[in-house]
Order: C-alpha cells, then sequence, then structure tokens
C-alpha cells in the first residue's frame, strides 16, 4: 500500500466512493480529476484513492484483480485461510459495523463503498490469521522457513517516507509514531 501523501490530493476526498455506485475504475477516475488542494509533494494528506491506485496498479501487473493478487500473494502462503478481501464475502459470518448513537452501540451494515476502495481497507480477518501475517513481519519477511518478502522490500515499506510532526511519520501505508 500507499498513500497519497504528498500528491496534493485533498484529504478526506473519498467522497465519490461513498454512494457505492461508481466502479473502482469510475472512482479513480474522478480522483484523478480531482483539483488538488496543494502543490504536488508540498503536503501530507491521506487518500484512499491512491492507496486504491497501487492496488490495482499491482492488479495490473498481474494481469487480474486485486483480490485475487491478495489471495495468491499473501493470504496462500501464509496459510491465512479465514481471511478474505471483503467482508462482503464473508457470507453470514460477515462482520458488522458499529454505531455509537449517544447511548448503546447499534450493529450497522458494512458500507458500500468498501468494495471500490477495497484496497485501502477492505481486509477482513480473524485473530489466527492476522497473526501468521504478523509472524511474517517480525521475521523480517520469513514464514515458516521460507523467504516470502526481501529484506530490503520490508524495510522500505516501513521506512519514514514523509514526516507529519515530530512524533508522527508516514511510510507505504503505515503510520510511524516515535516512542520517547
Amino acid at each position: 500500500m500507499c498513500s497519497s501523501d504528498l500528491t496534493g490530493l485533498k484529504a478526506y476526498g473519498d467522497l465519490a466512493a461513498e454512494p457505492g455506485v461508481l466502479t473502482r475504475e469510475e472512482y479513480l477516475r474522478a480522483a484523478i480529476g480531482a483539483v488538488p488542494a496543494a502543490k504536488f509533494r508540498a503536503s501530507y494528506q491521506y487518500s484512499n484513492a491512491m492507496v486504491t491506485a497501487a492496488g490495482e496498479a499491482v492488479a495490473r501487473a498481474y494481469k487480474t484483480t486485486w483480490e485475487k493478487v491478495i489471495e495468491s500473494k499473501i493470504f496462500g502462503p501464509l496459510g491465512m485461510i479465514a481471511s478474505r478481501t471483503s467482508s462482503y464475502r464473508l457470507g453470514a459470518e460477515g462482520v458488522t459495523g458499529y454505531e455509537w448513537d449517544g447511548k448503546v452501540w447499534k450493529a450497522t451494515p458494512v458500507t458500500p463503498s468498501l468494495g471500490v476502495v477495497a484496497p485501502a481497507g477492505a481486509i477482513a480477518s480473524t485473530t489466527k490469521d492476522m497473526s501468521r501475517w504478523l509472524r511474517m513481519l517480525t521475521s523480517d519477511g520469513v514464514f515458516d522457513g521460507k523467504r516470502l518478502v526481501r529484506e530490503a522490500t520490508l524495510r522500505d515499506l516501513t521506512s519514514p517516507h514523509t514526516r507529519i510532526n515530530d512524533s508522527l511519520s508516514y511510510a507505504l501505508g503505515w503510520a510511524l509514531y516515535a516512542c520517547n
């Protein structure tokens, strides 16, 4: 993943995805047509559109869908058998969002826009499956004795690329906090 960090697109500019009526391609076209809120690389502003664009670029490189790349390159090798690229694909056991009404938490359906911006955060997983992902990360890209990610690639993904303030930086899809 990566963010728009320095693209100049307005933060929270993902409203084009909100109604859930656009396809992922239409959503990205709308983002491309957005008027920048700042000059390129002048300020940090997160945007799901850029993460979604990166996901689509990976999909095109593999000549398939983002969902199939994640399933074959991450879930499969890590044995993440209960994880899905969308909460909609969980069926009857699917996750539900929750909303505070001021008195109690109420279950809400997952927003349809999540499918449009799926590469930016639609993966549904379990604690057991996520522990496999974390084991690979904390073993520098190795899982059960097999290298899945090059050390240099993992280091690049998790190193600061954009300084946000004195205690926070952004890597490629990772918020990095300074520990004092």
